[in-house]
Formats: C-alpha cells, structure tokens, sequence
C-alpha cells in the first residue's frame, strides 16, 4: 500500500510541474494573459506545498520515506512556484531573483535553528528566523502578485500596438483620425 502512494506521488509531482507549462512557446505577436501568470504561480506554489505537507503529515516517524519526498515538494513549492508566472512571461531573471531570495531566506531560517539548536534563548536566533521567514514569505508573495504585471509588460513590448487619436487636418481644413500601428 505505501509503494502505490508513494508512486502516485511521485506521478502527481512530476505532472504538477510538467502539465502546466508544457507546450508554451509563443508565436510572434501573441498576447500573454497576465491572470494566466498570476494562476500558474499560485498554482505551482499552493498545489506542491499542499501535497508536501499532507504526505510529510501521514509519515510523522519516516519509515516510508514519504515525508523525505512530501518535505522536497514544500521545498521545490515554496521555493520556485511563486516564479512560474515570470517563466511563462518570459522574465527568466524575476523567476531567478525571486528563488535566490527565498534561498536566502530559507538559510537565514536553518541558521536560526542551528543557533538556538541547543539554547532557545541564544541571543539572535529569533530575529534571524523572523527576518528569514518574512523574506521567504514577502517574496513568495510578491512573485505571486507580480507575475501579472510582468505579462503586461512583455505585451506592451512585443504585441502589436494600435493608437487612434482625433487630429485636424489643415489641407482639407477639417477634423480627421490619426491611426498609428506599431509592431
């Protein structure tokens, strides 16, 4: 029975990340959804933690080996989801800077717990853990929030742009459209 859980876990992770952004080459000129951004960031963060915690929670001891693999999807969730909107965008570097941030605020986590390993009241490990937890949080979220805003930004300088704006044409000596369209 744990052999069939553990491989339909192992199925689900590799289909968590595979499915939703397979196939996302764009055509020239295509336009990004910027909700689609938002949804595959929250998505690709919340599903993977949420799988992670349930299979960390039904093996509390480790004798299956499922809380090894639920604590990688928490890790791998918490870590490189909030970042899939900017993957899809198109704005490699956000999804980068945003992981090594959480990276670091994931260490400064661990480095508190190493400080206070042996004595909780050890002077700095609290700040560190609070500092380490709200870097890892803040910028999970703000990847999240912000994905959206970063297919708006590749629309505006890939798509094609249409202007119209009234003007008044001097030879003719009447009101007219300007249509301007640029690629």
């Amino acid at each position: 029975m744990v052999s069939r859980r553990r491989a339909i876990s192992v199925i689900m992770a590799v289909l968590l990340v595979w499915v939703p952004l397979k196939g996302q080459k764009l055509n020239q000129g295509e336009v990004l959804s910027p909700n689609k951004a938002r949804n595959y960031s929250l998505f690709l963060t919340l599903v993977p933690m949420a799988c992670g915690l349930a299979m960390v929670s039904a093996d509390p001891k480790g004798e299956s080996g499922m809380g090894s693999l639920g604590s990688l999807l928490l890790w791998m969730g918490g870590t490189f989801g909030p970042g899939a909107g900017y993957l899809y965008a198109h704005h490699p570097w956000g999804f980068w800077r945003g992981a090594i941030i959480r990276t670091v605020g994931l260490a400064g986590v661990a480095g508190a717990a190493v400080a206070t390993w042996d004595n909780p009241d050890a002077s700095g490990g609290w700040e560190i853990f609070i500092a380490g937890s709200a870097l890892y949080l803040g910028t999970g979220i703000f990847d999240i929030l912000n994905s959206a805003k970063s297919a708006k930004n590749y629309n505006e300088d890939h798509g094609i742009s249409l202007k119209m704006k009234p003007c008044y044409i001097a030879s003719r000596k009447a009101p007219g459209l300007m249509i301007s369209v640029s690629f």
